[in-house]
């Protein structure tokens, strides 16, 4: 063990080396400091990953044999990569915490470097390294390469598609987008104001519906890449990748069919719907597919003929599922599908309860939240009255309509959500309807009843892979339909509080079922594959179609409004001013955005604060302030010149179309 320690020190120190001299080559190269240390930190992992297994761990020497190469290169990525994240994160706690001291960034990097290396030392020897009888059922994937073919070319056609015109639309953050906290995490200077859960440690919800799973995910990203669109699209694409993946392997396990798994992930891949939700507000939503997806895959490799890691499974399965709750609460509306089927499919409470432990073991996450709110705000009573009073503000019990309205509102949010109707009005503020949007929701409520054709048990009971059967005990893929209809109801509940972006999370769920669909097609029809393969190639060119029109526009509009790419300017030209100049945003929609793109590296404030505006002005500093509507303008030009302020300059970004995006004034 000690020699182990010492070893992997060792290789640390080498993997050192290896990061800053390709990090000054690159450099010498002109890559950039993003790209250059991208590349420095890659290679340096490689580097490690390399020297680790021939002289520290060793994996030939184990009893049972290494694991394929390429699947030990991903187990070691990422745990350098959580080692990473603890680094960071213990560097800003430290530097937010401790009293401030000329050797206290010293100590923080020192105290983040050490618990870094921990954890990667932890995650070699424990995950990566770890022995693995070759007879063992554990709950990790088993990918022939075929699959890995099949997933390379699918995140290739997902990335090309994430990170084209990567800068567009302008970014738009609200209060539930969590990644501009990685903003302050990694530059701690300034103490700006943030919105989130109050808590005394780190970041566990970002409000007390949901966490704040991109932020952590990003913080690597954005340490490598800095704060700028680019990474933006990258760290909030990871989630849509997992997401491509996880459609391809829950498809290929229920349908036993390469060609159908590999079609669907690559329609959902295509699909405009999906992809334009990674550049709004939905993608926080809809990065909770992620967890919900592989839920659904744990179910499916779960059957009692493996009863050894049949509980393991199910636990897992739960623990997915609650973390989808905690990635957004809409993923709650899921809970009374997975109960109902878990419990009829086996008419016993073992495999429920497993379940069901792994669910609350992955929903504990919000207890956590909740328990440093009660513990930052002092007592339980005064953290009683800030949900009260928050939770009264956002009114989610509010909706006074009818059933049927509620339902016919219901189907309005699905449409807006299949259609991309969503993510358009955000962005342009006008959809653009086409033959092919406006019927993807009936195409989608086709396979759904496709799914359901009371013969198709028959018909493909049991489909086989290869030489072994695949069992369907806990969960039949004719039964996933049963997610989408317990959506829909319980959102009936919230009415008008919800809108299209909370549905955002039955598209994937749809491509399931447009599986499924594929699957008892190919078993009625004789020309199947050639069938399968006609309707799959169609749905990828209408969808190819959808997003090239969707791009054009885009290109054209730069988006407008909020989405409008003038706020993409107007950071820029931020971070171009004299450090001492202090933004005030006293309206909502510039703040995150400002904050995420200028990495906290300028003064803001998210109100017209008098006190500290007179105490900015007395010390010779600018006041800029911003706003949407320009006869707002003189309003605020009165509350700057009654703080005793004299108005210098004001102005105004424009859209593309040059019209204006939103204002500003500056006093001093």
């Amino acid at each position: 063990m000690k020699s182990q320690v010492l070893r992997f020190g060792l290789v640390g120190v080498a993997g050192y080396g290896v990061d800053s001299g390709v990090l000054y080559g690159a450099l010498a190269l002109g890559l950039g400091p993003t790209w250059g240390r991208l590349l420095s930190f890659l290679c340096a992992v490689a580097t490690t990953w390399l020297l680790n297994r021939r002289f520290t761990f060793d994996p030939q020497a184990q009893s049972h044999g290494a694991q394929p190469m390429m699947q030990e290169a991903l187990r070691y990525l990422s745990a350098m990569l959580m080692g990473g994240v603890l680094n960071l994160i213990t560097y800003g706690w430290i530097m937010q915490t401790m009293p401030s001291h000329p050797a206290l960034p010293a100590w923080a990097v020192a105290a983040g470097s050490l618990i870094g290396m921990v954890a990667n030392f932890a995650g070699a020897k424990l995950w990566v390294y770890k022995q693995r009888p070759a007879s063992s059922q554990g709950w990790h994937l088993h990918l022939s390469r075929q699959d890995w073919t099949a997933l390379s070319i699918l995140q290739v056609i997902f990335w090309f598609s994430q990170l084209y015109d990567a800068s567009l639309p302008g970014l738009y953050m609200d209060a539930a987008n969590p990644d501009y906290l990685a903003a302050r995490a990694l530059n701690p200077t300034l103490h700006n104001p943030i919105w989130i859960l109050p808590t005394p440690l780190f970041p566990v919800l970002g409000s007390p519906y949901h966490g704040v799973q991109n932020f952590y995910l990003g913080l690597p990203v954005f340490a490598l890449m800095g704060f700028n669109m680019l990474a933006l699209r990258i760290a909030q694409g990871l989630f849509g990748a997992g997401i491509i993946a996880a459609t391809y392997l829950v498809s290929k396990r229920i349908t036993a069919s390469t060609l159908i798994a590999w079609g669907v992930a690559a329609g959902l891949a295509t699909d405009l719907a999906f992809i334009a939700s990674f550049r709004t507000q939905n993608y926080i939503v809809i990065s909770g597919c992620f967890w919900l997806l592989y839920a659904f895959y744990l179910l499916f490799t779960a059957h009692s003929e493996q009863p050894s890691g049949t509980h393991r499974r199910l636990f897992y399965s739960g623990l997915c599922a609650g973390l989808a709750v905690y990635s957004y609460f809409v993923f709650l509306f899921f809970l009374p599908a997975f109960v109902t089927l878990i419990a009829f499919n086996r008419r016993h409470w073992k495999p429920l309860l497993d379940w069901l432990t792994g669910f609350v073991t992955g929903m504990l996450t919000y207890v956590l939240g909740y328990s440093l709110l009660i513990i930052q705000l002092r007592g339980f009573v005064p953290a009683k009255e800030w949900m009260q009073q928050t939770l009264g503000g956002l009114n989610p019990l509010s909706s006074k309509l009818s059933l049927q309205d509620s339902i016919q509102n219901a189907w309005a949010y699905v449409q807006l959500a299949l259609r991309n109707t969503s993510n358009e009005l955000m962005i342009f503020g006008t959809d653009a309807p086409s033959l092919w949007s406006d019927n993807k929701p009936l195409f989608f409520c086709l396979c759904g009843l496709i799914s359901l054709w009371p013969l198709a048990r028959k018909m493909f009971s049991p489909p086989k892979n290869g030489n072994e059967q695949v069992l369907f005990t806990f969960l039949k893929p004719s039964q996933l339909v049963a997610f989408p209809i317990a959506f829909f109801i319980c959102a009936l509940y919230f009415g008008n509080r919800l809108w299209g972006h909370h549905f955002s999370s039955l598209i994937p769920l749809a491509y399931l079922l447009l599986a499924v669909a594929l699957m008892v097609l190919a078993s009625a029809a004789s020309a199947s594959k050639w069938l399968i393969s006609l309707l799959l190639g169609g749905l990828m060119l209408g969808n190819v179609w959808q997003q090239q029109r969707f791009f054009e526009r885009l290109e054209q509009t730069g988006g407008q409004g909020k989405f409008s790419d003038a706020i993409n300017h107007m950071a820029s030209d931020a971070l171009a001013l004299p450090a001492h100049v202090v933004h005030v945003f006293p309206e909502w929609g510039l703040m995150i955005p400002f904050a995420f793109l200028t990495g906290n590296q300028r003064v803001y404030l998210t109100e017209i604060n008098a006190p500290q505006i007179e105490h900015f002005a007395r010390q010779g500093q600018p006041i800029r302030m911003f706003y949407f509507k320009s006869e707002d303008g003189e309003k605020y030009k009165t509350q700057l010149t009654a703080l005793g302020l004299r108005i210098t300059d004001s102005g105004a970004y424009l859209q593309r179309n040059q019209q204006a995006a939103f204002h500003w004034v500056q006093a001093q």
